[in-house]
Parts: C-alpha cells; sequence; structure tokens
C-alpha cells in the first residue's frame, strides 16, 4: 500500500516520527549514518508495518506515496469533500478527493477534527469499495433460482404491496426490519418510522442487540440516562485508564493512539485486562492476563477488595448511593483467591491494580460491546459501572465509562429509536412527553403493542411467525452470530427485502434487492462515541442504476401513506428535531461536531446494579479450547472485503493459536485445521503467534467464507456472552 522513492527523500524523520510516537509501532528508522542514512526498518529487520499510511501524510516530499493512488489522477484536479470515516464510531474528520464521479483516495488535514489528522488503515485505504465493479447496479427481483433487473418503480410498488397484503393477512406483528449501523441518522430514523407509524409494528432492531445494545442497557441501569458520558479529551486527560477486554488499538485505532500517546507523554497509568496481547498491552503500564470471559469477575473482584481493604475515601460517600448494599453483597463474593481461580491473575496483582484505580483519579473504564466479540456483555457493564461509582469517577451527571462501538453510527441506531422498545431521541415508551412530541411530528402515535428484539424476530422466522422482513444494510447471515440458524430462519420469511450495496450472503436469499448508496455518494449525519455528531458530505454522484438510502426509504414511507416524502437529508434532519428536540442543537443545518446532550428523566439519580455473574462451565472434554472471535486492524465489518489494498494486507481468515498449542497439534503456520464447535465447524490456516496465551484460539469474523459467526451462540438471557469451545485438529 505505500511506496517509497528514496531519491526524493530529506531526511526530515517525520514519517519516522509519527511511526514510532503517534502510532507506537516504530516499523521504520533512520538507519546507517552519514551520505549513507536512509529511511528503513531499523537493524535489516522485516518490515513490521500497520499500513496506516501516516507516514504518506506527513511526508513533505512524495518520497512515501499511496500505491492505491499511484498514477490515477493529478492530485489538483481532485474535488476535496469534507466527511467523516464511515468505519468505527472514532468519528475521525476526512476529505474524499474525487473526480468524474469515482473517489481516489482519502486524506485528512492535520490537527482537524477529533482524530486530529491522524487515520488508519481502514480510515486511509477503506474505500475502494465504493469504486467496486461490484456494486449493485438496479433493483433485482427474484425469478425462481436467479434474479432480474426490474425498474425503481416497479421494485418499490411490489415493496409496499406486498408489505400491506401481509399486514392486512397476518396483523402488522408479522412483519418486522432490521437497521444498520453503517447507515445515516436520517436513514435509521426513517426505518423506525416506516416500521412504527407506516405499518404499525415495533418490530425493527439492529446489529447492536447482540453487542453495544448491552452498554445501553447497563447506563440506563445505573445513571438512567447517557449524558455525562466522556468525551476524548477526559480520556486523554485521565489519570488512570483501564481497558478491559478489549483490542481498542485494531477495533478504533485512532483512539487507542491517543492512550497510547497519553500513557506517553503524560504518564496516564494505563492498565490493560486482556487474555491476548497486542500493541496496547505492549504499551501498557500493567497488563493483567486474565482467562477469556472472566472480565466482569475482574472488576468485580477489584470493588469487593476496594470496600473490604477501604483504601479508597470515595467508597465512604458511594454507600449513600441507592443499591450500594444489594451490589456490595453481590461483588463480595469475588476475593483475590476466587477471581485467581475464574481468571487466572495473581492475587497480589489484582490488588494492585485495585490499589492504583482507587488512588489515580480522575480514572476511566474503556471496553468495547461488538456483536463479533463473544467475551463480554450486560454483566461487564455492570461491575464497571460499580467500580466507577465506588471509586468516585462516576456520580451525578458524570459517567466515567467509555463504549467505543464497531461502526460509524451503532449510538446513532438507538438515537433514532430503530430498537423495539426506544423512541427517538432515547425516549422510552412510555414518556407520555416524548410520545406526543412525536405523535404531532409524525401524525400519529407509536404502536403501543410490544415489539420483538432481533433474537426475538429470528425466532419469529424460524416458527413462521414472521412473514416479511426489510433488511437495510446489514449482512446478518456473516455479522449475526449462530449465523447458521439465522441463514435457516431468514430462508423461511415468505418475503424478504434487502437493501445493500453489494449482492452479499444475505441478498442472495431476498425476493427484493435495492441497490443503495455509498457514504461518499450521500449526504446524512452520524454519531460516535463521545456522542458527537458528524456529517456525511456528498463527493460523487450514486453509481448509475443505485440510489441514497435515504431517498428508497423517503419513497417507501410516502407509498405507506407517510406524507409525499422528503426532498434532501437535511429536511429528515429537521423532523428529526421536531421528534426529538434535543437532538435540535447537534442536527441544525448549522451545526457541526457538536455533542448531543441526551435527556435525563426528571428526578434520576445514579444507583447501584447487583450483579449476576454467571459461574464458568466446565469444558467438554472434547472442546478443550476457548475460541475469542473479533475483528482485525485491516477490516470494517465485511465492506472491505471488496478492495483489493486491504485484502492484500489480510486476505483471509486465519486461526490464532499460541505455540505450545500449535506444537502439540503438529500444525505450523499456514497448515489448514479444523475448528468445530457444538453448532458448526469450519476449516482455515493457522498462524502461529506469541499474543495467544495457552488454551485460548482466535478468529477473525470479516470474510465470511469461513463462517466464523456460526461457530458461536448468540447472546444468553443473562446478558453476559462467554467464550466457545471448540476442538482444533489437523484437516
Amino acid at each position: 500500500l505505500v511506496e517509497r522513492n528514496l531519491n526524493r527523500c530529506i531526511l526530515c524523520g517525520k514519517c519516522v516520527r509519527i511511526c514510532g510516537e503517534v502510532q507506537g509501532v516504530g516499523a521504520i528508522g533512520l538507519v546507517w549514518r552519514g551520505f549513507e542514512t536512509e529511511i528503513a526498518p531499523p537493524f535489516g529487520k522485516p518490515l513490521d508495518c500497520e499500513f496506516c499510511g501516516q507516514c504518506i501524510a506527513v511526508c513533505p516530499v512524495g518520497a512515501l506515496t499511496s500505491k492505491l493512488f499511484k498514477y490515477k489522477a493529478r492530485a489538483w484536479l481532485l474535488e476535496r469533500h469534507p466527511s467523516t470515516c464511515p468505519h468505527c464510531s472514532t468519528g475521525c474528520s476526512i476529505n474524499v478527493e474525487s473526480a468524474k464521479s469515482k473517489v481516489f483516495r482519502i486524506t485528512s488535514d492535520i490537527g482537524f477534527g477529533v482524530n486530529e489528522g491522524n487515520l488508519c488503515p481502514k480510515g486511509r485505504f477503506g474505500y475502494e469499495y465504493v469504486n467496486s465493479p461490484k456494486r449493485l447496479a438496479s433493483p433485482m427481483e427474484r425469478t425462481g433460482s436467479s434474479f432480474a433487473s426490474v425498474a425503481w418503480g416497479a421494485a418499490l410498488t411490489k415493496v409496499s404491496e406486498k408489505f400491506r397484503e401481509i399486514r392486512e393477512k397476518h396483523g402488522p406483528a408479522s412483519i418486522g426490519a432490521v437497521a444498520s449501523p453503517r447507515l445515516t441518522n436520517e436513514e435509521n430514523y426513517l426505518v423506525a418510522k416506516l416500521m412504527k407509524a407506516g405499518l404499525g409494528t415495533n418490530n425493527v432492531d439492529s446489529i447492536a442487540r447482540f453487542g453495544f445494545r448491552s452498554a445501553y442497557d447497563g447506563a440506563m441501569s445505573v445513571f438512567k440516562t447517557l449524558r455525562g458520558s466522556p468525551d476524548y479529551s477526559a480520556l486523554k486527560n485521565a489519570a488512570t485508564v483501564v481497558v478491559v477486554g478489549s483490542n481498542i488499538t485494531e477495533t478504533n485505532p485512532v483512539l487507542g493512539n491517543f492512550l497510547i500517546k497519553a500513557k506517553k507523554t503524560r504518564g496516564t497509568n494505563l492498565v490493560c485486562i486482556a487474555s491476548r496481547g497486542s500493541k496496547l498491552t505492549r504499551h501498557a503500564a500493567r497488563w493483567i492476563r486474565n482467562t477469556p470471559g472472566s472480565e466482569a469477575a475482574v472488576l468485580a473482584g477489584m470493588s469487593a477488595f476496594i470496600l473490604k481493604s477501604g483504601i479508597c475515601p470515595a467508597a465512604q460517600e458511594a454507600r449513600k448511593i441507592p443499591g450500594f448494599d444489594s451490589f456490595a453483597e453481590s461483588a463480595a463474593p469475588f476475593t483475590p483467591q476466587k477471581v485467581k481461580a475464574l481468571a487466572g491473575i495473581d492475587p497480589v496483582e489484582l490488588e494492585a491494580a485495585s490499589r492504583d484505580f482507587a488512588a489515580k483519579s480522575p480514572a476511566i473504564l474503556v471496553f468495547t460491546l461488538h456483536s463479533f466479540e463473544n467475551i463480554k456483555g450486560l454483566q461487564t457493564y455492570l461491575a464497571a459501572a460499580g467500580l466507577s461509582l465506588l471509586t468516585g469517577n462516576s456520580g451525578p451527571g458524570r459517567i466515567g465509562i467509555m463504549v467505543p462501538g464497531e461502526t460509524c453510527n451503532i449510538q446513532g441506531v438507538l438515537d433514532m429509536g430503530a430498537a423495539p422498545d426506544i423512541l427517538p431521541g432515547q425516549a422510552a415508551p412510555g414518556d407520555a412527553k416524548a410520545l406526543e412530541t412525536i405523535r404531532r411530528a409524525w401524525g400519529t402515535a407509536p404502536p403501543e403493542a410490544k415489539g420483538l428484539d432481533m433474537a426475538g424476530m429470528i425466532e419469529a422466522a424460524e416458527q413462521g411467525r414472521l412473514k416479511a422482513l426489510y433488511i437495510v444494510g446489514e449482512n446478518p447471515i456473516v455479522n449475526f452470530p449462530d449465523s447458521g440458524r439465522v441463514r435457516k430462519a431468514l430462508e423461511k420469511v415468505e418475503f424478504l427485502v434487502v437493501q445493500d450495496l453489494f449482492m452479499t450472503e444475505t441478498a442472495k436469499l431476498a425476493h427484493i434487492v435495492l441497490p443503495g448508496a455509498s457514504f461518499a455518494e450521500k449526504d446524512g449525519t452520524v454519531t460516535n462515541a463521545e456522542m458527537r455528531i458528524g456529517r456525511f458530505r456528498k463527493a460523487i454522484e450514486p453509481l448509475e442504476g443505485a440510489c441514497e438510502d435515504w431517498r428508497i426509504l423517503s419513497n417507501l414511507c410516502s407509498l405507506m401513506g407517510l406524507g409525499e416524502g422528503y426532498a434532501s437529508a437535511s429536511e429528515i434532519a429537521e423532523e428529526i428535531c421536531l421528534a426529538a428536540p434535543a437532538l435540535a442543537p447537534a442536527m441544525g443545518p448549522a451545526s457541526s461536531g457538536t455533542r448531543w446532550i441526551p435527556p435525563a428523566p426528571d428526578g434520576a439519580e445514579p444507583s447501584f446494579s447487583p450483579l449476576s455473574i454467571p459461574e464458568p462451565k466446565e469444558p467438554a472434554a472434547d472442546l478443550p479450547l476457548l475460541l475469542i472471535t473479533g475483528a482485525l486492524l485491516n477490516h470494517s465489518g465485511t465492506v472491505t472485503r471488496m478492495g483489493e489494498g486491504l485484502m492484500k494486507v489480510s486476505p483471509s481468515a486465519a486461526l490464532w493459536i499460541s505455540p505450545q498449542d500449535a506444537a502439540a497439534l503438529g500444525a505450523g503456520d499456514g497448515a489448514v485445521v479444523k475448528v468445530k464447535s457444538a453448532r458448526a465447524d469450519v476449516s482455515v490456516p493457522v498462524k502461529v503467534t506469541e499474543s495467544m496465551p495457552k488454551g485460548t484460539v482466535f478468529l477473525p469474523v470479516h470474510f465470511g467464507d469461513p463462517a466464523v459467526t456460526a461457530l458461536v451462540s448468540g447472546p444468553p438471557a443473562s446478558g453476559e456472552k462467554t467464550p466457545e469451545r471448540v476442538q482444533v485438529r489437523k484437516a
């Protein structure tokens, strides 16, 4: 992805400094001396590069350039369109540089935006899918076992008529929709409105249900609101940051770099509770290597030790917070000895980490609750919230926990009410004032009947109760846990509509496929991890035959009797501000990069929630290894599979395994093995790495083949995920 031309190099050292000081990698250095000096990997070692492209951005003379952009266009002929990165929820500011309806490169402005000009591999090179020849260029209708192109008018009419027919025959509860964290706020709002106002059902949900929703539910249980969530400046200025069971430097790379920089420049006490080694654990002041799935137990153990030892004065004030006694009682069993049994952590290490957290304030807990992860959930959040309240790092009007999302608008899905039990603006269904506000904006009230969440819709489809499903910008067969079950459920749906950029694994099951638009082809807003609203700005026209997602949804709303439609995304934003006035200061036409302040119920005060951490099950003899699933640095969901550049860096899935386990298996790098869980089995090559502990293996989820998500189960009723047990043997 990066081309080096030493004839242009002036040895300024900017590339070396940004690689070492900002990225924390040090892949290159100034080697040799005098006239022989050049930029190269230190000590003649092979290049160990993240391919973030930061060196390209700072090089003043073009000695380092992008291979994806080379010879494609003249830089001065490109139009620059300020926008927001469409991948993770950090919300990085970018420039989409385009010409002749094609995106040629992504750049950023040094020192600008929440990312301060920094970008990761996904943000800088993950744009190729926009120009992909595999894009859908026409609505498609299933005819037998194949698809035929149809006109837009005919496709949308078919969808609206079929929805009406099913509603009249089977009732509104027989129809559902899946929104997407890759859609804009405006589009997710219309998905929710179409279902709740147009079809009279609350059956709408998203992939957030399998991960991020646990953070939302936990925050509402403990804090009653998301008001007071930390921003990035609080993260950078914290005395202590504890990263819990999360590889932030791969899922949210720029955010991870902020933590590394804070550790280097401010001496931040950076603590990682993680089973798998990463760039962040290498830079951490303390790495607590725990057994996967024991994160909640470790946090509960820290609370129990702080309470018993009396080392934190703030804990005395915390006794006045409602629910303290029940929380303390539920945490008390997690003694250092029990935590050692559950997590494999030395009691001395747990006690030292607890003392640090209690003494070095302000402290912030950071962790991800991604749908593709299988080790954390609701109990992890409740344990973190209890620890934060106990030590005075959270309280009325402030929350000392940050949960960055996996995709650019995972927060916005919930903010826009694309869930069965949330209304626009994070209002509760029982909020009479919010209901009246929405009724005035919509001309009708949302239905009172309880809707199905994502798991409920899958079950209803299995049982034949869900007759129609509208999936917008999502690929459940690859992205949802227990994907084999999801596929079988979707195959039973009478009328399946999929709206996407590509003929995905899910779209191949649809009866109607609608081609949407990429982030570069439409206007709209997205909400990042600090609840700051950024903007997509249209850089190119949609691919001929495709259409902006908001326009497709607007037309469907009109066909379902919800007004005359919308002329622009900004017109939808205006209605959102009417339906959820709290969003108006951040979503108004004059606002840009503003954090929105969620509503707080009258008299709402934080309260402790008791913990209910499930005991780990005894491993079956034939499934001895723990499987962790997760993301890779160079990929975002499944869309980056459609670009050649990042696929050259990370072309396929591999099973990460410790040297000890690989030796016991008799398999070296590249050997193909079969991974078997209680649900499915897949064949993958092996990658032997010291970053994995003995007894644990890791698989990335991006590629579809192998179907990694078919190996893992959905979250149980407790909301706490646990690692899957698997068997690995040579194929």
